[in-house]
């Protein structure tokens, strides 16, 4: 059986073709009518009567057919993309079979956990099976005294009125964490001759190539992926994934008995929305491991994770927005979303610093950017208003 066909011109990879039987198998036309009936019925040829002879006679009904069962295809394929993405964050396009879709799923539910935040998700009554795990020797924390330092230094810096030392402070303090759990793998760029760029086009690590002269190319590739042979994994230096896992562990578990509180209307990893006030014992914008309230909320829309605007007192609005066009987004569009999750609209903007490769130069390119909500998060917008006391 051929699962995949791919087609290069030059070594240059253009497109490929899938079964798309053996990731959907199915009646085409009652996965149509189940994912994607706006689009209509499949229709039908009697195959067995159909001959050479006349196809011309029957060209319009044939082109017809056909072109409405690929429109159905492709409607069901991207219908099956968009559900397994919102549910399980697996996109179809990286597997080829429904087994291996069926085991991404599977592992979903299996993966590498902090031993602490076990035994509180067994006490919210989960049930835990462990499988295996490694052992590490129970020690005082590593960095009590290096956050206390900068934390310290942070308030002395705040008090004097210092903001560049207070961002310093605080970066210092985030990126530590940040340094032990980082992604090992990486995008490299290199710029190679011929037999280097005919090589690389060959790996399934290659991202994208621009060619510079007759001589020379410009490629991107992914170094230290899950997909390159042992000989070519290199081992990260100066990072630690446990001590990262533990913290973030340990910040859920601290957090949990807020956001998951009814009246907890958004949460972005140390921080939450609240109907009502938390208790004085709980905040404190002095005291390390304290909330600090930050605002008093009158109004809030939350589209989906870092995207949000807050109504704040004095009628000011706070704006977060991920992406490209977060400079772009107001308070408006965020209203009229919220009113049509499926708006997009395009902005015409402009991008400094972007590279010329061919020219070897920096540039300002004006770019055209699409602004709208991601499909996944198309059903978790919520409108809420948040009246403090």
């Amino acid at each position: 059986m051929i699962y995949e066909l791919k087609v290069y011109i030059n070594n240059k990879f253009l497109f490929r073709f899938r079964d798309s039987l053996t990731l959907l198998p199915g009646n085409l036309a009652s996965l149509g009518k189940t994912l994607c009936p706006e689009l209509g019925s499949k229709g039908s040829i009697e195959h067995e009567n159909l001959v050479v002879s006349d196809l011309q006679a029957h060209s319009e009904e044939l082109i017809n057919y056909l072109r409405q069962d690929i429109l159905i295809l492709g409607g069901v394929m991207l219908k099956a993309q968009e559900i397994n993405w919102s549910k399980y964050q697996i996109d179809v396009e990286d597997v080829m079979t429904i087994t291996s879709l069926s085991l991404k799923i599977f592992r979903k539910f299996i993966g590498v956990f902090y031993s602490e935040e076990l035994k509180f998700a067994r006490d919210l009554g989960y049930k835990i099976f462990p499988l295996r795990g490694y052992m590490f020797e129970k020690k005082s924390s590593p960095f009590e005294g290096f956050i206390s330092d900068l934390y310290e230094s942070r308030l002395e810096a705040k008090k004097r009125g210092d903001e560049p030392m207070t961002f310093i402070y605080k970066i210092l303090m985030n990126s530590l964490y940040g340094r032990f759990g980082m992604n090992p793998e990486s995008i490299v760029t290199e710029i190679c001759n011929q037999e280097k760029y005919d090589e690389m086009m060959m790996k399934d690590n290659f991202q994208s190539a621009d060619k510079l002269n007759d001589d020379y190319y410009i490629v991107n590739y992914i170094s230290n992926s899950q997909i390159v042979d042992d000989t070519e994994w290199k081992a990260p230096k100066h990072s630690a994934v446990q001590l990262s896992a533990a913290i973030t562990a340990c910040a859920r578990i601290h957090m949990y008995p807020h956001i998951s509180r009814e009246d907890c209307y958004y949460t972005d990893t140390d921080s939450i929305v609240l109907g009502s006030p938390l208790s004085d014992d709980l905040v404190s914008s002095k005291e390390m491991g304290k909330f600090k309230l930050e605002y008093h909320v009158k109004k809030g829309i939350f589209l989906a994770p870092k995207s949000y605007m807050l109504e704040i007192e004095d009628d000011q609005h706070i704006i977060k927005h991920k992406g490209p066009a977060k400079d772009l987004v107001t308070s408006e569009w965020f209203q009229k979303v919220l009113e049509d999750p499926s708006l997009t609209e395009k902005i015409a903007t402009s991008a400094n610093f972007r590279i010329d490769w061919k020219e070897l130069k920096i540039v300002k390119k004006d770019i055209l950017l699409k602004l709208g909500l991601p499909l996944s998060n198309k059903e978790r917008i919520s409108m809420i208003q948040i009246i403090y006391g």
